[in-house]
């Protein structure tokens, strides 16, 4: 029951809350929340300045988004031991990445390198490049094709998308740094007709390749926890005291840090949170795009396309020390899924459905539903022991 009522919650709310992309050939199944995207004085624009409905929705967001990156395993055992702490986590834990103001939203456009597609606007961000909306090809609709109906669509080879999309990402990574959301933001701006050689074999095939990859409006905002980014500063202060003592040959408690080594401390405490942000978004692309396959299939999925697209992903995303986060984070049962064994045990039901209830926003986000969670897991879990 609590199932089907978070289901019907997170459905419903999802219609209601999002505005679809203005696509010119097809209706759309990816869109912008929190806004309105509108026509003001000639320029495309995703006005935040927008109606009640919206404002619950940025609201909702910053909710929901909290226990995406802040869960407990079991409820009712830390209701009874830790009830203090429980609290605090229900009422008081910020979510890592929530739905930005316009202001925030427009630094994001430049810390990520996107001033060329989008900018500031009054109370919202104008799109500079209007075609990116209203010709961009969504890698979501694209895995979305048969649903959609678009022959344009189902021509596009998805596996060649999701590599492209992937070696974007990655780019973006090194060069920018995390992204905060990636779930159905990735824009193609071409698409490009290949034609097969035929042979005595195989006939003439006909193919379509997109590329040129850019996101779509980067209206999420990285929001890291000030207090474990302050109890990671504070050991990696003493990791750097302990490494000059060992060079000084003295106690670790006899040394004072100068201002330049605290800002060493500093940067690797930078660089750690980033490297947990880039992780996140790897796992929601690794698990998004499972979804996106297993209900391209109607709700089953065969288990080869599953495991071709997590592979795709691995094979394509280079950096290794990210990958080694993400193997971790979903191991360790990140992010939160819809009947998630590790989560749902009927040692402790109550905790379980507290659990479903609390794994709403990714129902909606990224697709999940409950009785494909445990082997999407698995199977990525399975697939970094051969691709990584």
């Amino acid at each position: 029951m609590a199932e089907r009522i978070a289901r019907g919650i997170s459905e419903a709310s999802n219609k209601l809350m999002k505005n679809s992309l203005p696509s010119s050939d097809y209706e759309s199944t990816v869109g912008v929340y929190g806004g309105k995207l509108k026509t003001i004085n000639g320029e495309l624009v995703y006005d935040m300045h927008s109606s009640f409905i919206d404002k619950i929705d940025v609201w909702g967001d910053r909710i929901l988004r909290q226990w995406d990156d802040h869960y407990v395993q079991d409820f009712i055992s830390m209701a009874k031991n830790h009830f203090g702490k429980l609290l605090g986590f229900v009422f008081h834990a910020e979510p890592m990445r929530r739905r930005g103001t316009p202001e925030e939203i427009a630094v994001n456009v430049e810390r990520l390198g996107l001033s060329e597609y989008y900018g500031p606007y009054k109370d919202g961000i104008v799109i500079k490049k209007p075609e990116i909306l209203t010709k961009g090809i969504a890698i979501a609709d694209i895995f979305a094709a048969n649903k959609i109906g678009s022959s344009k669509l189902q021509a596009i080879d998805r596996f060649q998308a999701l590599a492209e999309e992937t070696k974007y990402i990655d780019s973006v990574h090194q060069q920018f740094g995390p992204i905060g959301d990636i779930v159905g933001d990735v824009m193609f701006q071409n698409a490009e007709t290949i034609k097969t050689t035929p042979d005595s074999e195989h006939p003439e095939i006909e193919a379509v390749k997109v590329s040129n990859p850019v996101l779509n409006i980067p209206d999420i905002i990285l929001t890291p926890s000030e207090r474990r980014t302050d109890s990671l500063h504070q050991q990696m202060v003493e990791i750097v005291k302990k490494e000059k003592a060992f060079k000084l040959e003295m106690e670790a408690e006899n040394i004072t840090l100068k201002v330049g080594e605290i800002d060493i401390a500093k940067g690797r405490v930078k660089k750690i949170i980033e490297r947990e942000q880039k992780a996140i978004d790897i796992v929601e692309l690794l698990i998004s795009t499972a979804f996106m396959e297993i209900q391209r299939s109607k709700g089953t999925g065969e288990p080869a396309e599953i495991e071709r697209v997590i592979k795709t992903i691995l094979i394509n995303y280079k950096d290794q020390e990210v990958l080694k986060m993400v193997r971790y984070f979903v191991k360790r049962g990140r992010q939160i899924l819809p009947g998630d064994l590790r989560r749902t045990t009927n040692k402790n039901r109550k905790s379980g459905i507290l659990n479903k209830v609390f794994s709403m926003h990714n129902q909606a986000h990224l697709g999940a539903d409950n009785e494909n969670s445990k082997m999407v897991r698995e199977t990525i879990l399975n697939e970094f022991k051969t691709a990584t």
